[in-house]
């Protein structure tokens, strides 16, 4: 994934674009020139923008949308450079840091260099713009690199740390980190806004004394990059390797690096029976290999056949789940399958830790107590400063008195104390650190970026319960931090861990560096305030431990001799067997781009696949040939390969020069980091059996001394009659030849008199079609080979054509698009439509009408998320043209939701939806299925008028006027869902006409509780995403006698030690000195026509759940009086057999 760039821009610092000069054309000065110009589209490299360029270009803009981070190439001129070499291979320093102190800082009044410092035997400066670069309200500064200006010079790849010190409170140092890769496009990089302006002049701030300013860098690693591929290799450098990346699985990666790193854990999964197993059938196999992977390989491992075996598809991949859920899933699992084996009882020994909670009263001698096991701890983070406060708010005393007195047996009444103590702690120790949180205001989980301070040294102690053992020492050692960047919605998992020897070390995917404590702290405290910076999204989520006295035996090394002898032959036969694979090369002929009508010769992912054999240690472009006679039968001597690249504009062409023989396969890859997989182009000679075919020069002009004078180039034909763009061949032409000299051979591929008059153009980028003089040679055009010259002829009279010319044609297809529509709650309306990416609201809502046949001012268009479902409605507003609309969590969509409302859209700003829950057989209706009622209110209205506007509903609704009287509910269909169809036979006075404001309750339900009812209240606390359920209330629920109580139901299970809610509750009227078997029997009675049996019931327990702790009844008992309060509730715990039915997926694990 892409890691997540904070909002202060570590960007180069000029924000231009370079008109780059030939190769060979002279440049006196050796200067590049350079042009301010706004934010222009291009290439992703490392976070940042790279210019769309071809050689002898300027480039234009795209599109006006804000690019902060725009990589532009330095104008040497302004830059000194250095005569000392540089290595392959950048050797280790021993300094990682130097320091610059600037004096007389005030008379800084424009950008400045620093000094140069020397680290990792590489000339380092600071690029400081006190005024700012961009902003005037904050300082830029950038970390230049002079080495990286001189020619044949490796990129440079490192992470740096820019910190600017508070003389008066060194605490108060602003300090930013960055990761980049220096090279000659992007020789300096920083931040634009590093520190308010203000702030930094202000003298009561400390920044700046005896008008000094002192600023502090540190580089701990640099390490070359040679031809785009890095030569960085983790495994050589800390000892690790990481894990690949399957789409979204970077929480699981961190998880699993955190697992591994515990060895009893490691050795107890190692000692799994698994010689009988498939790995992508079984989690021990496959989490064994990849151990073993992890332990012994020297490259990121995969872990496609862990998700195959947790029973995962490509939507659980390319889902970011929870990680402190899957490790709670995963450590279950795990510990299942350890049972009855030598690793029995690991997972216990090893994370469960113990917990009393207690209740105690004040003035009576009763306490209520009850112990339960833990495997994770989960942790305040709002309003709590750092760790030792999250654990004095988790085990703080609260009082019950007043209105929440504790209900004492035989006592009554009674005021007490409530609390938790620690009996023990386990040896690891994983604290989870709750960043996402509910708020009420915005109706919605919201991620908490508050500062969050936590030690490398912990001591518990104090947190124990005086009957704890004390003689097991409770100081622990910080062993790891998953990191979270992001949102909640979007974001990146990475961690940092120690290993054996307490260095600290950062797992980012398949990617693993070394690192410090400050450097942990930085990427994981999260927001500071005072000091304005941007915002911070990037903090600690979970947290490991180790107990100290147990550090060495958590970090033991294990052998290979450890390990099961089955497991070891089985991976080496893999790896030995693995040179006799089958491998895929993307190879195309000029046949797959005859159905391509747009940008380009293919689309990215349209590349076919081709399946070779290893046929060699070493596999050649000669290999690949007699391969290709086998497969396609083509003689070799009629076969020329060409490189496929992706240039800096983003178009997909071929290399300037076609492949050798003697060329690699791997040195082919080593060219293509980006794509991940070779592509070639298979250029086959046409010419006369009769050509003698050892004469190459004839199959294949040019001769080798001569192909800088030939291009291998790509024809398109337009046709401004049909508007259609075609793919006319490829033909290797004399780049000194006008292109004139081309015409006659152009007007033969379309069948066209040799002499007619044709237009032509090259297609250079999407917004950059240019017209070509037939005077023109080639060789001044840079003509180069994979260039795409585009011809039609010439039209007498543009105005008989809507889209004449071959110009106007690209405009029309990079302005419009194919917009696929769905409707929301009827997914059988799915229709697609052609649409001017300019389209207003307006004018894409009369579209949709006129396809449904329905009133274009109810049409209210959804954004989509990244998984294609729609989150929030789009503003009716006609400055947002359609692009925007489809440019969603950073990426570009081809689909829009929609739904009809029943009001005009834009009364909706001054309204507030709510969407109605209900069956109409629990009111007397004949009809058994649940349904949504959607209510419009106005914004400042109350909760009655929700039930007005749902009573209005569904009396107009024609399939329920024509019924009345009851209908007995217990005729309905038999449902699985046992306890999300709550209803009752005693309907008596439930028919439609008799349906009122007074015997309908309509409830808000939140957590699978009832949170409220809904009355006369304002609803702005009320959110528009709420659950709401209409309730018949019932005849005896409407006078209640003495000590009777409407109080709700709600399912529960007990899972992790705690309570687990889930389906829908109900109210329920609670009758005092009842027997259990007649509060049972009546539930029943609520709950049987939903299809659930007696016997199925039998098998659920009741409880009264005060405070989250569940009482469970006596069958044969009594139930007292209780003074209900909003925490007390009837409880039924069962298994919850809809998880999969929940909105929020949970993580499964079938294996």
């Amino acid at each position: 994934m892409n890691n997540i760039v904070d909002d202060d821009e570590r960007v180069n610092k000029n924000n231009t674009t370079t008109i780059l000069k030939k190769e060979n054309e002279p440049n006196p000065l050796g200067l590049t020139t350079t042009m301010v110009s706004s934010p222009i589209e291009g290439e992703f490299v490392n976070g940042a923008v790279t210019p769309p360029i071809k050689d002898g270009e300027q480039q234009q803009q795209q599109q006006q949308q804000p690019l902060t981070k725009v990589e532009s190439f330095n104008n040497t001129n302004t830059t000194t450079t250095t005569t000392q070499p540089i290595k392959k291979v950048v050797t280790e320093s021993k300094s990682t840091k130097f320091t610059c102190k600037i004096t007389n800082f005030s008379q800084k009044t424009s950008q400045f260099y620093t000094e140069n410092y020397t680290l990792w035997n590489l000339t380092w400066r600071l690029y400081i713009f006190p005024k700012g670069n961009n902003s005037d309200k904050d300082m830029s500064i950038y970390l230049d690199l002079s080495e990286i200006k001189q020619n044949n010079v490796p990129s440079i790849k490192t992470s740096f740390t820019v910190e600017i010190m508070n003389q008066k409170n060194p605490e108060k140092k602003v300090r930013k980190t960055a990761d980049h890769t220096f090279d000659s496009r992007s020789g300096d990089w920083g931040f634009e806004k590093f520190i308010e302006i203000a702030t930094l002049n202000d003298p009561e701030q400390g920044f700046i004394v005896n008008d000094t300013l002192i600023i502090n860098v540190e580089i701990p690693y640099v390490y070359s990059i040679s031809g785009g591929i890095a030569t960085y290799d983790s495994k050589k450098v800390t000892g690790f390797v990481g894990l690949q990346n399957q789409g979204a699985t970077c929480y699981m990666n961190s998880l699993l690096q955190a697992l591994y790193h515990i060895s009893p854990f490691r050795q107890a999964v190692y000692e799994l029976p698994t010689s009988s197993e498939e790995p992508t059938k079984s989690i021990p196999l496959a989490l064994q290999r990849l151990f073993f992977k992890l332990q012994f390989g020297d490259k990121a491992v995969a872990t496609k056949e862990l998700t195959k075996s947790f029973g995962w598809d490509t939507l659980d991949i390319f889902t970011q789940h929870d990680v402190q859920e899957l490790n709670r899933v995963l450590c279950d699992n795990l510990n299942d399958k350890m049972k009855g084996t030598k690793a029995e009882g690991t997972i216990d020994h090893l994370f469960r830790g113990k917990i009393k909670n207690f209740i105690k009263c004040e003035k009576v001698t009763y306490e209520s107590k009850s112990d339960e096991y833990f495997y994770d701890l989960s942790l305040n983070v709002k309003g709590c400063k750092d760790i030792i406060h999250s654990f004095d708010k988790y085990t703080e005393i609260e009082r019950l008195d007043g209105s929440n007195q504790y209900f004492a047996e035989g006592f009554g009444l009674q005021n007490a104390n409530k609390g938790s103590k620690f009996l023990s702690f386990p040896p690891v120790l994983h604290l989870h650190l709750k960043r996402f949180e509910y708020d009420p205001v915005k109706d919605e989980n919201v991620k908490i970026n508050d500062k969050y301070k936590f030690p490398e040294i912990l001591d518990l102690s104090r947190y124990l319960d005086v009957d704890a053992d004390k003689s097991v020492s409770n100081v622990y050692i910080l062993q790891g931090v998953l990191v979270h960047s992001g949102d909640l919605h979007n974001g990146h998992y990475y961690t940092f861990l120690k290993n054996i020897d307490g260095e600290w070390l950062k797992f980012d995917d398949d990617e693993v560096t070394k690192s410090n404590f400050e450097r942990v702290s930085e990427n994981s405290f999260g927001s500071d305030f005072g000091v304005r910076t941007s915002t911070r999204d990037t903090n600690a989520y979970m947290l490991v431990y180790f107990r100290e006295t147990e550090y060495e035996r958590l970090h033991k090394p294990i052998l290979e001799s450890d390990i099961q002898p089955h497991l070891r032959s089985r991976i080496e036969k893999e790896e030995n067997s693995a040179n006799e694979q089958n491998f895929n090369i993307r190879l195309t002929v000029d046949e797959d781009f005859s159905n391509h009508k747009a940008f380009d010769l293919l689309e990215d992912d349209k590349f076919p696949i081709k399946t070779f054999k290893k046929s060699a240690d070493v596999m050649t472009i000669g290999h690949l040939k007699k391969q290709i006679t086998s497969l396609l039968g083509i003689p070799q001597e009629r076969q020329r390969l060409w490189s496929w690249t992706m240039r800096r504009n983003k178009t997909i062409r071929i290399e300037k020069y076609p492949e050798s023989d003697e060329n690699t396969l791997q040195s082919i890859k080593a060219k293509m980091p980006m794509q991940g997989d070779i592509r070639l182009h298979l250029e086959i000679a046409y010419a006369p059996r009769t050509v003698p075919t050892t004469d190459n020069a004839l199959l294949f002009p040019p001769m080798p001394r001569d192909r800088d004078s030939y291009a291998l180039v790509f024809f398109k034909f337009y046709d401004p009659e049909t508007k259609t763009l075609s793919f006319m061949g490829s033909k290797v032409i004399d780049i000194n030849a006008k292109a004139s000299y081309y015409i006659p051979h152009l007007n033969q591929l379309v069948k066209l008199h040799p002499t007619t008059h044709l237009l032509l153009f090259e297609e250079v980028a999407p917004t950059k079609i240019n017209p070509i003089r037939p005077c023109d040679t080639f060789n001044r055009l840079e003509i180069v080979s994979g260039d795409i010259i585009v011809f039609q002829k010439l039209v007498s009279s543009p105005n008989n054509y809507s889209l004449p010319f071959a110009t106007d044609y690209y405009n029309y297809i990079l302005n419009n698009t194919i917009v696929k529509f769905k409707q929301i709650d009827n997914s059988s309306v799915q229709f697609s439509l052609e649409l001017s990416k300019q389209m207003k609201y307006s004018e894409i809502t009369a579209k949709i009408a006129a396809t449904i046949k329905a009133n274009p001012e109810n049409i209210r268009l959804m954004c989509n998320s990244r998984f294609e479902t729609p989150i929030s409605p789009i503003k009716p507003n006609d400055n947002i043209p359609l692009f925007d609309m489809l440019t969603s969590a950073n990426r570009i969509t081809n689909q829009l939701h929609f739904e009809i409302l029943n009001i005009p859209v834009k009364e909706c700003e001054f309204k507030r939806n709510f969407k109605i829950n209900w069956k109409p057989s629990s009111f007397g209706l004949n009809h058994n299925e649940n349904e949504i009622v959607s209510v419009w209110v106005h914004k400042l209205g109350n909760e009655n008028e929700i039930i007005q506007e749902f009573l209005n509903s569904i009396k107009n609704d024609s399939r329920y006027q024509t019924q009345s009287g009851i209908t007995d509910a217990t005729t309905e269909n038999n449902e699985n869902n046992n306890e999300n169809n709550v209803n009752s036979n005693n309907n008596n006075n439930n028919s439609l006409e008799n349906i009122n404001e007074n015997n309908i309750r309509i409830v808000e339900i939140r957590g699978c509780k009832i949170s409220r009812i809904l009355k006369e209240d304002s609803i702005s606390t009320l959110g528009e995403s709420s659950i709401l359920r209409a309730e018949p209330v019932q005849s005896d629920e409407i006078e209640l006698k003495d000590n009777e109580k409407i109080v709700q139901v709600v399912h529960f299970s007990r899972d992790y030690g705690y309570n687990m809610y889930h389906g829908t509750p109900f109210s329920f009227l609670y009758k005092p000195d009842e027997t259990t078997q007649s509060l049972r029997s009546r539930i029943y009675e609520k709950l049987s026509p939903s299809g659930l049996s007696q016997k199925e019931f039998s098998r659920w327990k009741i409880a009264i759940i005060r405070y989250e702790k569940a009482d469970y009844l006596q069958e044969d008992g009594t139930i007292s009086t209780i003074d209900w309060s909003s925490n007390h509730f009837i409880g039924l715990e069962h298994p919850n057999v809809n998880k999969s039915h929940h909105q929020q997926k949970a993580i499964k694990i079938l294996g």
